[in-house]
């Protein structure tokens, strides 16, 4: 079970394939389809019973064949159940939880530890506060305001709180989440942040439209550390410095009166701005528009504050029968939260850009905080060794921003790992995983029930991220080394990993060329091998009376990256006992 365990909640053991089950689901699904398709064309119902008949007779057909030539990769399981029956008696003491910023890391926790500590956060906390009212009041309010608000929910509950642990802290933290994915407020929830991404995406296309007429950045926010990535390649002028900074605890800590007084002046901007009477919105887009529209939700300037404000004086969990309320910042886990903290901080940042540019004393800061990125709770600056001597001017001082980097040379924000030398950028990969006390588990495991095909693409997509940001071609083989000796161990073929990359360089030439190598010194480099080669002791078994023949096909291998010593191996492995010095002689040492 530990083993099982170690794979991660995403594993899949194989299972036998259920032909009949199998077939009653085509049967099914296709048997829905023609009766749709009969009600939308208003046709006669047995106008399409010659077309179900033979389509089922060619999965009928198709079927019988897998029988008797379908070979699995990875025959079933027969511990399975035992292991089922085992998690089931487990968990009536233990409690399973992925690993904060490692999710597919399996911690085993006591129950009865577990529900102390969040106890003890809830109970004698300043940010939660004992409530009078019942659950049952609670979601019958919610359920009166959401639906004039056209957000009626579909659960009428209030969400409970759960916690990660935070295994790479020396002594283990905590991070507590609210189950808020099914509660009484997802609707309005889910509609906010559709919303608030118009808005967010009104104040990008403004902020860069002063940004090209008065060169005064007021955004900083970034989407990503490629937008970092390109507009630090895009700086034109030496590297100094970077100063990196993250906030201590920002979504706990954020008060609601602030928050409604910013997000006020700032809904109420936008509409301006828009010239429209109304935002648009479902769970998938938002927009602006001067009139009501079919099937979506159209809020005025008053309801989106209305709702928004409805949502923070709302935020409930309960503890057993016991409900709470959180008086003090934004539950992790609620949908809108990452985007109220985003533009909450960029209120505060607009305003001090536009506070130093209006100063003539100060208009030199400009340009140093032009040169600032954040992303949600971490922030980077280029060039401004003064950011730490203004952070209680920028922001609230109810938010703790601590320094992150030691060295202003060289430091880490998101995956990119920084440095300067000789004002030169220097960019690679970084993963502050790679340096937790505990093997990772991320990457599928080929000995379970997942398709080839898209587990090979898996490898190619971290393969251009590598290339994205990697501007030095031993760092880019650095991470490639590291993730195929990973994948390897994970049931990856060495064949199949060069196949990958042979297709990976040609496919982006455009991001590989910078490093002017060939693919053939790219794989010999930074591809990882196995203790042996599977597909060469393949092919030694069905040749294993005629060794010699094997002499053309190894050397193109070795040609190709394989490595010498590890294909001398594989040989001696299938020719045990054999004398084969001549046809280790004839092939050729790279």
């Amino acid at each position: 079970m530990v083993n099982f365990l170690r794979k991660g909640p995403k594993y899949r053991p194989p299972s036998p394939i259920r032909w009949n089950e199998c077939r009653n689901i085509i049967h099914d699904s296709l048997e829905t389809y023609c009766k749709k398709w009969i009600k939308r064309e208003k046709v006669d119902k047995k106008s399409l019973d010659c077309f179900f008949k033979s389509v089922m007779k060619i999965v009928d057909i198709r079927i019988e064949h897998f029988k008797q030539h379908f070979h699995p990769q990875n025959k079933p399981k027969n511990h399975i159940s035992r292991i089922k029956n085992k998690l089931k008696e487990f968990g009536k003491e233990f409690v399973f939880v992925p690993a904060d910023k490692a999710a597919n890391n399996i911690i085993v926790v006591c129950r009865k530890y577990y529900i102390e500590v969040l106890k003890q956060e809830i109970t004698n906390s300043q940010t939660f506060q004992l409530t009078n009212s019942t659950e049952n009041q609670i979601v019958i309010n919610h359920n009166l305001v959401t639906t004039s608000l056209q957000a009626k929910p579909s659960t009428l509950t209030v969400p409970t709180m759960y916690w990660l642990p935070k295994l790479h802290k020396n002594p283990y933290k905590f991070r507590f989440i609210s189950s808020s994915s099914n509660c009484s407020t997802t609707k309005l929830s889910i509609l906010l942040t559709s919303a608030l991404t118009t808005i967010k995406s009104l104040v990008i296309n403004f902020c860069n439209k002063v940004y090209e007429n008065s060169g005064i950045n007021y955004f900083w926010s970034v989407k990503n550390s490629l937008e970092v990535l390109d507009k630090l390649h895009a700086y034109v002028g030496p590297f100094e410095s970077f100063q990196s900074f993250d906030f201590s605890t920002l979504y706990t800590t954020l008060p609601h009166n602030l928050i409604k007084m910013k997000f006020n002046y700032l809904i109420k901007w936008a509409f301006k701005k828009s010239g429209c009477e109304y935002i648009c919105c479902n769970s998938f887009r938002s927009f602006f528009c001067g009139t009501k529209q079919k099937n979506y939700v159209n809020w005025t300037c008053f309801d989106f504050i209305t709702a928004l404000e409805f949502l923070l004086d709302n935020i409930f969990v309960r503890f057993g029968k016991t409900v709470y309320r959180q008086i003090i910042g934004i539950p992790m886990g609620t949908n809108c939260a990452p985007l109220i903290a985003d533009l909450f901080l960029y209120c505060y940042e607009s305003q001090f850009m536009a506070k130093i540019s209006k100063d003539p004393s100060q208009q030199h800061m400009v340009q140093k905080f032009n040169n600032t990125f954040r992303y949600l709770d971490d922030i980077l600056a280029l060039n401004n060794d003064d950011f730490n001597t203004y952070t209680s001017e920028i922001y609230p001082p109810e938010l703790t921003l601590n320094k992150a980097n030691t060295d202003e040379q060289h430091c880490s924000f998101l995956d990119l790992d920084i440095s300067i030398n000789n004002g030169k950028l220097n960019s690679k990969i970084y993963d502050k995983r790679d340096d937790f006390k505990f093997p990772i588990v991320n990457y599928p495991f080929l000995d379970g029930d997942v398709p080839l095909s898209p587990s090979y693409g898996v490898y190619i997509s971290q393969l251009v991220r590598f290339a994205r940001v990697c501007n030095n071609v031993n760092d880019f083989n650095e991470r490639n080394l590291f993730i195929t000796e990973k994948l390897l161990h994970q049931g990856f073929r060495f064949h199949k990993l060069i196949k990958t990359f042979t297709k990976f360089y040609y496919r982006y030439r455009d991001i590989i060329n910078k490093y002017n190598s060939t693919c053939r010194l790219l794989i010999r480099l930074g591809i990882s091998h196995p203790i042996f080669y599977g597909n060469i002791l393949y092919k030694a078994k069905k040749i294993f009376h005629d060794p010699h023949r094997l002499v053309k096909p190894l050397n193109r291998l070795i040609s190709k990256g394989y490595s010498y010593d590890i294909v001398v191996k594989s040989l001696h492995m299938v020719f045990f006992g054999k004398n084969i010095d001549s046809l280790v002689r004839s092939l050729r040492r790279i």
